[in-house]
C-alpha cells in the first residue's frame, strides 16, 4: 500500500478543494507560461473573488462537502441512498461525479454495491436500466461508474496506470450500442494511445477542440482530461494539476471541473504526503476553515463510518486511530461481513 487509507482519504478531499482553487483562478489565464516545476501561488489558491459563496455551494468540492455530510447523518448507510437532499440537482456529469465521490470512497470495497449506489442515485432501477436516458443523465450515468471504479481500483491496489483504461472499460462493460458509447470508447482510446506515445499539450488541446465541436462529448471532457492527466504522471499530484491548466477549455467551469476531479484522484493515489508541502503550508497559513477543519474532518469521520464504527466520533478519538489502516483484500469492513 502506498499510503494509509486515513491519509488517502484526507488527500482526495483536500486534493479536490485544492484543485477547484487552482482551476478557477487559472482559466482566466490562457496564456501561460510553462509551470512544470513552478509552485501554485498564494493567488492561486484562492478561488476568484466572483464567485459566489452560493455557486460554490452546490458545485465541485462544495457537492463533496455537502453529500458526504448527508451520508454522515444517516444511522444506516443503504445503497439507496440518493441525491434528493441537495438543494439543486447537479447539472453537469462533472458535477454528479463530486456528488457521488463519498460514495465511491464508502463502497470502494464493493464495486458491484458501488455500481448500483451510483445507478440510484440517479433513480436508475433494475427495471429501467435498460432504457434509453435522456442525454445529461447518460453522460452523468457514465462519468459516475467510470469515476467510481477507478477510485475502487486505486484503493483495492489494482491501479496499473498503463492498463486502467482497459481495465475500465473490460470492467464496466462499456457497449457502443449507442452513439455516446461508440464516441466515449474511441476517447478512452485516444487517451490510451497518448499514454503509450506521449504526446505534446497542443495536440491534445486541438484533439479538445474538435470533440466540444463535433461530439457529445463535451460535458464528459473534464473527466476523459482528468484520467489523461493523472495517468500521464500518476506520482505527482503538481504535474498532473500543472499538465491541466495548459489545456484549451470549450468553458471555464470544464477547466475547474476537470481539476478538481484531478485534484481528488491525484491525492487518492498519493495521498496526503504526496500534496506538495507548499501547496499544503500556504493553505493551511490561509486560516481557511473549510480547509483547515471540515475537509480533513469529513474524510476523517467517512473513513471511520466505512470501517464499519456505530459511532465514529468516539472511534476517532482513540490514541490509535491515526496508526489504523486497511490492507486491500485482506481486511473487510463490518459493513461488508454483515
Amino acid at each position: 500500500m502506498r499510503d494509509s487509507l486515513l491519509s488517502r482519504f484526507r488527500a482526495a478531499f483536500w486534493g479536490a478543494w485544492l484543485g477547484e482553487a487552482i482551476g478557477a483562478q487559472r482559466w482566466k489565464q490562457p496564456a501561460l507560461q510553462p509551470i512544470w516545476g513552478e509552485a501554485f501561488t498564494q493567488a492561486e489558491m484562492n478561488p476568484p473573488p466572483t464567485t459566489s459563496n452560493q455557486d460554490r455551494k452546490l458545485a465541485g468540492t462544495g457537492l463533496l462537502i455537502a453529500q458526504t455530510e448527508r451520508l454522515l447523518a444517516e444511522p444506516h448507510l443503504p445503497a439507496e441512498l440518493d441525491l434528493a437532499w441537495l438543494n439543486a440537482q447537479p447539472s453537469t456529469p462533472t458535477e454528479w461525479v463530486m456528488a457521488t465521490l463519498p460514495l465511491a470512497l464508502l463502497y470502494h470495497d464493493q464495486p458491484a454495491v458501488l455500481q448500483t449506489a451510483l445507478q440510484t442515485a440517479l433513480r436508475i432501477t433494475p427495471e429501467t436500466a435498460s432504457q434509453q436516458l435522456e442525454a445529461p443523465l447518460n453522460q452523468a450515468a457514465i462519468a459516475m461508474a467510470i469515476t467510481g471504479q477507478t477510485i475502487s481500483l486505486l484503493l483495492r491496489e489494482r491501479f496499473v496506470p498503463q492498463e486502467l483504461i482497459l481495465q475500465v472499460m473490460q470492467d464496466l462493460e462499456l457497449s457502443s450500442d449507442t452513439v455516446l458509447s461508440q464516441q466515449l470508447g474511441q476517447a478512452l482510446m485516444q487517451v490510451q494511445a497518448w499514454l503509450e506515445r506521449p504526446t505534446s499539450l497542443a495536440t491534445v488541446s486541438d484533439w479538445i477542440r474538435s470533440v466540444a465541436a463535433e461530439s457529445n462529448l463535451r460535458d464528459v471532457l473534464p473527466i476523459i482530461l482528468a484520467l489523461y492527466s493523472i495517468l500521464s504522471t500518476p506520482d505527482s499530484w503538481r504535474l498532473s494539476l500543472a499538465r491541466l491548466v495548459q489545456l484549451s477549455y470549450p468553458t471555464p467551469a470544464a477547466k475547474v471541473g476537470s481539476c478538481t476531479l484531478a485534484g481528488a484522484l491525484s491525492g487518492l493515489y498519493n495521498g496526503l504526503s504526496g500534496l506538495p508541502l507548499v501547496e499544503r503550508g500556504e493553505l493551511l497559513a490561509t486560516g481557511n476553515s473549510v480547509a483547515k477543519a471540515d475537509l480533513l474532518q469529513l474524510a476523517d469521520h467517512l473513513l471511520a463510518r466505512w470501517s464499519g464504527a456505530a459511532q465514529p466520533e468516539h472511534w476517532l478519538k482513540q490514541p490509535e486511530f491515526a496508526n489504523l489502516t486497511a490492507a486491500p483484500r485482506v481486511i473487510r469492513s463490518m459493513r461488508s461481513s454483515r
